[in-house]
């Protein structure tokens, strides 16, 4: 079967209209055909009068969307792509508000017919993630399917109709037969503990509701009764399981649950599209049980064909076609080629070199042509590495977008964007990545310089697999795997290399290629670079007004942009000035709070800017004018507004604050940080069910807030200028000393998790749970060797430094400052008389400087651990400290 061309209808927000681009990439052509932008005129009034009549609703949209130019761009680009492949892919790009819209019926231009109705045509809605992470797809036989169906018993109660837990089961289970599919009662605590075993289909059969914009579902209880749980819950269940979420989740139901039950799965599918399912389809309207049967078995069997979903929704459609609901099953993926599961490919490219050079010169440069849309699947097929997800609400900067096109296509250096805090250069450098990332064959690098002493972490972690994958890295130790990857940066292969935070000259000077075929973007507060490094400047300005305020009303409610209309939206971008932060957590209050009126919030801001201070100005880097100390000064007051929210006196809130105050004292200020950190250091009982939702809701409300940005991996990361905000704003009088002694514990659990991988053998997994977290556990174990009073952390910073002596051997990490650390947790180990402490740290001490050499300083440490050991009894201690021992012992 031939690979379908793809035709890309974006439809994107102009003022109060829109406008619609379109662009067709054709299997085997490197260049697009791009073409509009062209005028839109939705009309929502008018097609809720075709509601009942399908013909018209698809008649009246299609001349909505494609004005006269429009319609013939897309006939011409519609015969080329079918006269050589054989099938187009359409696919949708859409603003949030407009989802609601039944896209499935809109007409084609050239046949008259629903575009979802022809064999022809692949219909789907793309939604790109959240919480992005590359979609890993696998082998056709290794799938595994899960059915999941909530039938409650007390359904009449609730107004639901009755599911039939037996007819539902057994249709999909004829369907999947090959696959020996998994069912389950759909209860949240079955869903959570099925769904943590890693499925790559789930069909989920479950009643809902939209109540507020928000969808609910009707789960089971361990009783058989109805069990009503946020919509958001299972999204985020599903975002904290990285790679084992699902490829494909359906969400479908038996009949009709009556007050827009399918507006509910409707409003679901983007929040699990969001949250980094890469295919989900969703019903959006009620849906008959007969449609469903017909339609379900139809999509399963066709699926496991080829695993085109999108081929297998067509035919499953065009099965149900004579029915008056075939439309309401609709597709939103993120999938490139619209494959959940993968086929190798054995074609190889002749020239691989050449192939990339001319990928990167396609890449658009030119003015007058349309930036290219966010493309998360492209990155992940690539060598990659980025710690941001895609920005949904991301608007403006094409003119900056294109610049950095040209300079980095022309190899001009490194290209430095520099600009005030809260301005957005790391947004503008991510979005980069996603729009562009697609034209370095090489791949695409980010690398967080936030601390310099971690860079060669940063480095090393793009060698592995997913990244460069160089052979034999995970054996290497440290400074060997960073001078792999920098020896791989100097081949001509054209790879974009993302220096984040970089403050410091010389730390760009250390860690750049200087040959090769690399381009370098480096994010930065540093306004003066010295000449002589054949560096490029950006000085990134606030937003243009239209674009703040299409950023202020995409996020204050993207399903109803009136909520904020746009004389408002202008208002409040004029008080904070345009910038991009301040936007984002004014939107993100105006969303969370829909109850206070944008007048209101108005008033409020203006008056905390007249009765509070700026923030302090203590960046030596970027010295801000007037008009930006301003602008921080209405950053510290919507900040305010959002903390005041936060009441002490409410459990819920006190926790936030309480997250918000430990937050900030995670160092370096804007390193990225696993949200189990904050959770599991909650000062409640997280045993008790109530209390853990407590803990779930504090976080969730900060994130909602704009407080704390969720990252790759279910990461959290605080902004600088809000972590210096909080600090001002006083929360707590010491949060670190509570803090630290809980952080202190999460660290050496991981520690002795990582541990426990690489003395079972598995040395990468362990390695890498190590290089991920070093930031974290340098931090609070350098803090333990500080503590005069506080022996329970003393012991432990103890302990699990001793622990690392498997980390620090197998990276050769075993200079002075690791004997200097092991030393310091010795002296500790001492002050408490922990003879078991001391003995594991002599071990590792006499491990360190035998890798220097020092054998008689090594031979010394070892039989002084040996001597602890058999005074407490500890024979596996003994028996390691004799057998390290006795080679030297030999020598002498």
């Amino acid at each position: 079967m031939n690979q379908p061309s793809d035709l890309e209808l974006t439809i994107t927000a102009v003022g109060d209209s829109h406008e619609l681009r379109m662009r067709l990439k054709r299997p085997g052509d490197g260049a697009d055909m791009q073409r509009g932008p062209f005028p839109v005129s939705l009309n929502p009034e008018t097609l809720r009068e075709h509601s009942d009549d399908l013909a018209q609703y698809g008649a009246s949209l299609r001349d909505m969307l494609f004005t006269t130019e429009a319609a013939a761009q897309f006939k011409a680009m519609r015969a080329a792509a079918i006269g050589s492949a054989g099938s187009l892919r359409v696919r949708l790009h859409l603003p949030p508000d407009l989802h609601t819209i039944r896209w499935e019926l809109i007409l084609d231009p050239e046949t008259g017919r629903a575009m979802a109705q022809d064999s022809h045509l692949l219909l789907t809605r793309y939604l790109s993630a959240n919480d992005y992470a590359s979609v890993q797809l696998r082998p056709k036989g290794t799938l595994r399917a899960l059915i999941a169906v909530a039938a409650p018993d007390d359904y009449a109660e609730h107004t639901l109709a009755k599911i039939d837990f037996d007819a539902e089961v057994a249709s999909i289970q004829a369907a999947l037969h090959h696959l020996n599919p998994t069912t389950i009662n759909a209860t949240w605590q079955g869903l959570d503990s099925a769904l943590r075993e890693g499925y790559d289909i789930v069909y989920l059969v479950a009643h809902g509701q939209l109540r507020n914009g928000n969808p609910w579902l009707y789960l089971m209880d361990d009783d058989g009764n109805a069990d009503r749980r946020s919509g958001k819950s299972l999204a985020d269940l599903l975002r904290g399981l990285n790679d084992r979420r699902p490829r494909l989740v359906v969400l479908a139901s038996c009949a009709s649950a009556g007050d827009g039950y399918a507006d509910a799965l409707a409003a679901l599918g983007p929040a699990l599209a969001q949250a980094g399912v890469p295919a989900v389809l969703a019903m959006q309207g009620n849906v008959q049980m007969t449609t469903i049967a017909a339609f379900a078995p139809v999509l399963f069997k066709e699926l496991l064909l080829d695993g085109l979903i999108d081929r297998a929704v067509n035919s499953a459609r065009l099965a149900v076609a004579d029915t008056t609901d075939w439309w309401m099953p609709v597709l939103y993926t993120r999938l490139s080629e619209g494959r959940i599961w993968v086929e190798k490919d054995s074609a190889a490219t002749a020239d691989p070199l050449q192939a990339a050079l001319a990928l990167l010169e396609a890449m658009p440069t030119d003015k007058h042509t349309p930036v290219p849309l966010p493309d998360s699947f492209a990155v992940a097929t690539i060598p990659h590495r980025m710690e941001l997800p895609p920005n949904n609400v991301f608007v403006g900067r094409d003119d900056e977008l294109r610049q950095l096109a040209y300079d980095l296509k022309a190899g001009k250096g490194a290209i430095i964007t520099t600009g005030m805090g809260g301005v957005g250069k790391t947004q503008l450098a991510s979005e980069f990545a996603y729009r562009y990332g697609r034209y370095f064959a090489g791949g695409v690098f980010w690398i967080n310089c936030a601390d310099p002493e971690r860079i060669p972490v940063e480095v090393a972690a793009g060698g592995g697999p997913g990244g460069l994958d160089l052979p034999n890295f995970a054996e290497q130790s440290a400074d060997e795997q960073v001078l792999l990857v920098k020896q791989a940066w100097k081949d001509a292969t054209p790879r974009l290399l993302i220096f984040d935070n970089c403050e410091d000259e010389r730390v760009l000077r250390r860690h750049r290629p200087r040959e090769g075929g690399c381009r370098v973007l480096v994010t930065s507060r540093r306004q003066q670079w010295s000449s002589g490094q054949n560096l490029a400047t950006l000085d990134l300005e606030v937003l243009g007004r239209s674009f703040s305020i299409e950023l202020l009303r995409n996020l204050a409610n993207p399903y109803d942009p009136e909520r904020l209309s746009v004389a408002q939206a202008d208002a409040i971008a004029e008080i904070l000035g345009d910038l991009p932060l301040a936007l984002h957590l004014a939107g993100s209050y105006l969303a969370l709070f829909d109850s206070t009126s944008p007048e209101e919030f108005l008033h409020d801001v203006q008056q905390r800017r007249l009765s509070q201070s700026a923030l302090l100005n203590v960046d030596e880097l970027y010295v801000p004018t007037l008009e930006a100390q301003e602008r921080a000064s209405s950053l510290f007051a919507v900040l305010t507004l959002g903390l005041d929210r936060l009441a002490p006196s409410d459990p819920g809130g006190a926790l936030a604050r309480t997250f918000l105050a430990r937050a900030t004292c995670l160092e370096p200020a804007g390193t990225t940080f696993p949200r189990t950190l904050l959770s599991r250091t909650a000062p409640v009982d997280t045993t008790d069910q109530e209390q853990t939702r407590l803990v779930d809701t504090a976080l969730n409300l900060i994130i909602n807030l704009g407080f704390l940005e969720l990252e790759t991996g279910n990461r959290l990361r605080m902004h600088r200028l809000i972590v210096d905000a909080i600090k001002q704003a006083d929360l707590a009088d010491d949060p670190l000393s509570d803090f630290a002694p809980v952080a202190l514990h999460y660290c050496a659990e991981l520690i002795a998790q990582a541990d426990n991988l690489i003395t079972n053998g598995q040395i990468v997994a362990g390695r890498a749970l190590l290089d991920l977290e070093q930031a974290l556990w340098t931090q609070f174990l350098d803090w333990s060797y500080d503590q005069e009073s506080n022996e329970a952390g003393i012991s432990v910073g103890a302990r699990a430094t001793a622990q690392l002596g498997n980390y620090w051997t197998i990276t050769g990490l075993k200079g002075a400052p690791t004997e200097q650390r092991l030393r310091k947790a010795f002296a500790g180990a001492q002050r408490l008389h922990d003879r078991q402490a001391q003995a594991n740290v002599l071990k590792a001490i006499g491990d360190v400087q035998q890798f220097r050499d020092d054998r008689d300083g090594a031979l010394s440490s070892y039989q002084q651990a040996l001597a602890l050991f058999r005074e407490i009894g500890a024979k596996l201690g003994e028996a390691n400290a004799a057998g390290s021992s006795e080679p030297l012992v030999d020598r002498q």
